[in-house]
């Protein structure tokens, strides 16, 4: 190649030199040239030939001037050292053979200040884009010829890991195939294959497609539903509780109760601190019931074991309360993380089902909506919620309250609000208290 590049610059050069000569013109260094009446400064900043993302350089290494469009427009960005006028640029090309495949004649007629940045283009076509250039820039009638050679384009190819690494770059010649990476690894979920977009729906083939332009590819993976289950159901079961309210009315000081009404639900453990455990569930749970004096709370974990639990907070707005209850010391919980962004519509979820041979097992699903649902005059204001919902697919039982929600990185995204009305008002699909309803409530009331 660089025996080619010595043949074909010299005859153009020495063409140059005597049609400057024949012009009266004198080509002076790299950076600068005599004119009859001034000097001109023409270093490098004075032309600089730009296209997309490639750079390459002209005979001798000299210099980095080149760069590639996508829309293949070569721009000839100048700045003349005096006030001028009658601008133009004689673009011609050469294919590697010496045949010349474009010439390109651009002007600008308007006259630039001193020291003014002009740009001058013009579209040239994929074909010639590996080729040799002889770039003639006049100000004032007065030329300077530039040898370059566009070397090979180059293009950038991110691969986007979506598993939380870093993405990396790699540079592949434009029109060549990409080697087939390593397999990306992801915790419970088993890599499909590289796509095009970040919604994963378009693939690149290995095989069949090649590099055009800048490419960033997106790493799909397929849930595996046994390692993902098996791991939301031993960070699920160790911080979901089962709760009793159980609301009496008493005589004798509160020694005999004469009558009472229990219900039942679930709630989360979301905080550990200072001697207790805190417990996220539904307002409507918690609440006394009509017709009663008091209210109780018992707490039992995955162990079996029951606890007395008090009612810390509760609103009606959020439909969301919380309990505490005293640790034991022998006895370790689990406490999950509120995640901080809601899950995207198509994103998996899951839900533990009911126990089944002593064991939970999960529900998966995806998040199918969000949706303003507004249920007031329902029976009482604890019902009312005024919200987006979230709207899933996994299948679950909906008379359960306070049941959790979580995503596929083990972070709670929602709270199951059950059958939330004695109308019966029904859900075409799962309906729960989402994420960000969950942030307002704790950090409103705290804990």
């Amino acid at each position: 190649m660089k025996n080619l590049k010595q043949k074909l610059c010299l005859p153009i050069f020495l063409c140059v030199v005597c049609m400057l000569a024949s012009c009266g013109f004198i080509l002076g260094s790299e950076n600068e040239y005599t004119a009859k009446e001034e000097n001109y400064d023409l270093s490098d900043e004075y032309f600089v030939f730009e296209k997309y993302n490639v750079v390459t350089k002209g005979p001798g290494e000299r210099g980095e001037n080149f760069a590639v469009f996508e829309s293949n427009t070569l721009e000839i960005y100048g700045r003349c050292a005096t006030k001028a006028k009658d601008i133009v640029a004689n673009v011609v090309l050469y294919d590697e053979s010496g045949n010349t495949v474009g010439n390109y004649r651009i002007t600008r007629a308007n006259e630039v200040e001193k020291n003014e940045q002009f740009v001058l283009s013009v579209d040239i076509p994929d074909t010639v884009l590996n080729s040799f250039s002889v770039v003639s820039v006049a100000y004032k009638g007065n030329a300077v010829d530039r040898l370059y050679r566009l070397e090979e384009i180059f293009c950038n190819v991110t691969y986007v890991y979506n598993n939380g690494e870093k993405s990396e770059m790699t540079v592949v010649k434009k029109g060549d195939s990409l080697p087939i990476p390593e397999v990306p690894e992801k915790m419970g979920y088993v890599f499909y294959r590289w796509y095009t977009d970040p919604q994963c729906t378009e693939y690149f083939d290995f095989y069949d497609d090649v590099v055009k332009k800048d490419t960033v590819l997106y790493a799909g993976y397929l849930l595996d539903y046994i390692s993902m289950g098996n791991m939301i159901v031993d960070k699920a079961e160790l911080s979901t509780v089962n709760i009793t309210a159980k609301s009496y009315t008493s005589m004798l000081w509160g020694t005999i109760e004469v009558m009472s009404a229990e219900q039942t639900g679930e709630g989360v453990i979301f905080k550990d601190g200072w001697g207790y455990y805190y417990v996220l569930t539904t307002n409507d749970l918690v609440q006394k019931q009509s017709g009663y004096e008091n209210v109780k709370y018992t707490v039992r974990d995955c162990y079996g074991n029951e606890y007395s639990a008090q009612l810390k907070h509760s609103g009606s707005g959020y439909n969301l309360g919380v309990l505490y209850f005293t640790k034991k010391n022998d006895v370790q919980l689990g406490v999950l993380d509120i995640s901080s962004s809601a899950p995207k519509v198509g994103d998996e979820i899951a839900v533990l089902s009911n126990i089944e041979n002593g064991r939970h097992t999960p529900n998966f699903g995806k998040v199918l909506s969000y949706e303003k649902i507004e249920h007031k005059n329902t029976g009482s204001e604890a019902n009312d919620t005024n919200y987006n919902m979230m709207v899933h697919s996994a299948s679950t039982d909906r008379s359960v309250t306070g049941r959790p929600i979580l995503d596929m990185s083990l972070r709670l995204v929602g709270i199951q609000c059950g059958t939330l009305t004695d109308k019966e008002v029904s859900f075409e699909n799962n309906h729960v208290i989402p994420w960000d309803a969950i942030k307002k409530y704790i950090d409103a009331y705290g804990v």
